[in-house]
């Protein structure tokens, strides 16, 4: 069971949780929602305190959480000074990539236009579309951030996810701390 967390429904994961446990779905996998809407975005410091809560309510119920709740963990570790070393890059168009039912293949399904469209697999040999696609992501830091570029965290995250950034006008993921005050 996959549920998207927004700041609709992060006060009601527990009871969603506890219905999908009463249900016997016992394997959930929590997603942050990808949105441009500021109003909708849960920061990284809330999530938290939900995850954790959950994780010591359901866990000793035999419910399995299968994802880190966090697209960009490397939020946390900024806000509390963590040492963080474990790659963080976008795996769009490094190793996922997203097919449509016409063949059309795109870097990320948050990606979805004509300045991201890596070719077609009906028409175009596959190599053709693994070597194109947009610099940026060719690249695991892909920001120019100053602030992105100063951060002890930029060699691990990049600059953080590349779509949303992309959707948001901006060189950097507007989830993370770091940019928490811009």
């Amino acid at each position: 069971m996959n549920i998207v967390i927004s700041s609709l429904n992060i006060h009601e994961l527990d009871e969603v949780i506890d219905f999908c446990f009463k249900q016997g779905l016992l394997r959930i996998q929590l997603s942050s929602i990808f949105s441009i809407h500021n109003r909708l975005l849960v920061s990284d410091e809330k999530y938290a305190a939900h995850y954790n809560k959950l994780i010591e309510k359901f866990s000793c119920l035999g419910v399995q959480f299968l994802t880190s709740p966090f697209c960009h963990p490397w939020s946390l570790a900024i806000k509390h000074g963590i040492e963080y070393h474990s790659p963080l890059y976008c795996p769009a168009q490094k190793t996922e990539f997203e097919i449509d039912m016409y063949g059309d293949v795109y870097p990320c399904p948050f990606l979805h236009d004509k300045i991201h469209l890596m070719g077609n697999l009906i028409s175009d040999d596959f190599e053709t579309i693994w070597y194109s696609g947009v610099e940026q992501l060719n690249r695991r830091a892909w920001s120019s951030n100053d602030s992105c570029k100063n951060c002890k965290l930029f060699n691990d995250c990049g600059g953080g996810c590349y779509a949303m950034a992309f959707v948001s006008q901006l060189e950097y993921d507007k989830r993370c701390i770091l940019h928490a005050n811009q």
